[in-house]
């Protein structure tokens, strides 16, 4: 089976590297296109959907912003199970503030020195703890392209998803400041994990995606 992996927004196929799955699993990074001007997120996923064998058996695999695609390629692809980790599976699992964010379009404005710049709040909201976590963290978001940023933060915002597509699970930490648990319907449970925890307890990770994909 194949195992498409969707990074999350402001991040890479380098957090995923510290996950450990069973060599029977073939692992493809799907990378990020560049979006067309105002293009939704139902086009996007159209056409990111043609990176995706669907000629064999495979599983899509999504973190934060990854999550949120791999729900709208699976209306595209029939995928054995969709795995979400640290993101939302409808847009009523938003905290309330992102209802203000909609409105007052700060993303907006945000310039692409201040994006990149070292953020002691960016690294708490991320759950990144030790040097090296904050270290790779702070790389990925340096080499970030800040229109598909703005351009993902704006889909976000806007997403219209009211419930959880079928055969859809979900991965997600206790301490995701981002996302906050209580928010969220039913997981699988990460304990102290953060937004980052796919990297920072990739170990637990590892795990619990090894047991979702073999049940």
């Amino acid at each position: 089976m194949t195992l498409y992996f969707l990074s999350g927004l402001g991040a890479d196929k380098r957090v995923f590297k510290k996950l450990i799955l069973p060599e029977l699993y073939t692992i493809v990074h799907i990378d990020w296109l560049t979006p067309h001007k105002d293009e939704s997120i139902d086009n996007y996923s159209k056409r990111l959907s043609a990176i995706i064998n669907t000629s064999e058996p495979f599983c899509i695999i999504g973190l934060s912003f990854g999550g949120i695609v791999a729900t709208e390629l699976s209306k595209i692809v029939s995928p054995e199970k969709i795995i979400i980790i640290s993101s939302v599976s409808t847009n009523h699992e938003f905290p309330w503030y992102f209802k203000l964010f909609k409105h007052l379009y700060i993303h907006l404005f945000l310039s692409e020195k201040l994006l990149k710049k070292k953020n002691k709040i960016l690294f708490w909201l991320m759950g990144a703890r030790s040097m090296k976590e904050k270290a790779i963290l702070h790389q990925i978001v340096k080499e970030t392209d800040l229109t598909f940023f703005k351009w993902a933060i704006t889909q976000i915002l806007h997403w219209k998803q009211k419930q959880p597509v079928p055969n859809l699970i979900r991965i997600h930490g206790t301490h995701d400041y981002i996302f906050p648990i209580k928010n969220i319907s039913y997981s699988h449970n990460i304990n102290q994990g953060g937004h980052l925890m796919v990297y920072a307890q990739a170990n637990e990770v590892s795990t619990m995606l090894t047991h979702i994909l073999k049940h």
